[in-house]
C-alpha cells in the first residue's frame, strides 16, 4: 500500500517529534492514502512557512507486517 506525506521539504526518515504543538491528532507523523490530499497538504505548508517547494513524500507499506 502507497501512503503519502506532504510538507515543504522531503522526509526520507520520519521521526515523530515530541514537542508543544496543537495537532489535530495529537503528536505522530501524519500519512495519506491520498496523493491529492497529500499535495494540497504540501502546498498548504510551503504557503504557511513561506518556505522550501511542495514535495509529496511516498512510503510504501507491507501490509502483512500489519497485526489483524
Amino acid at each position: 500500500m502507497l501512503l503519502y506525506h506532504g510538507s515543504n521539504v522531503a522526509v526520507e526518515k520520519p521521526q515523530i517529534i515530541i514537542a508543544d504543538r496543537r495537532l489535530d491528532f495529537g503528536t505522530g507523523f501524519y500519512l495519506t492514502s491520498s496523493y491529492e490530499q497529500a499535495e494540497r497538504w504540501a502546498d498548504l505548508t510551503m504557503q504557511r512557512r513561506g518556505s522550501g517547494s511542495q514535495i509529496v513524500s511516498v512510503f510504501e507499506l507491507d501490509e502483512e507486517n500489519l497485526n489483524p
